[in-house]
């Protein structure tokens, strides 16, 4: 409790995050986020962000210790729909190419 952990979201779960054609380049861990405190014996309740739409109690196995002494927090998490499913389309198609194909 009071120590400073990275959260591991699914890659192929928050594709508008980023722009990369690769799937597994995206994140993976994201914060570091505050551990308030330990419910039962495998789960954490974090610190997140205002306005973020995810449940701030995860598993162990989703946690990473943050090592140093330096924090800068990292406010981005991924977009949560209405519905509790993280997004996968992007909010709007900036520019488009097509390439001529025989």
């Amino acid at each position: 409790v009071g120590d400073m952990v990275y959260l591991k979201l699914q890659p192929y779960r928050h594709t508008s995050l980023s722009l990369h054609r690769h799937l597994k380049l995206h994140s993976k861990f994201y914060g570091p986020f505050r551990v308030l405190n330990k419910i039962g014996n495998h789960a954490y309740k974090l610190l997140l962000p205002q306005g973020c739409q995810l449940h701030d109690v995860f598993h162990v196995s989703q946690l990473k210790k943050h090592i140093g002494t330096t924090v800068i927090p990292s406010p981005i998490l991924p977009l949560i729909g209405p519905d509790g499913i993280i997004k996968i389309e992007p909010e709007a198609v900036l520019e488009r190419a097509l390439i001529p194909r025989k």
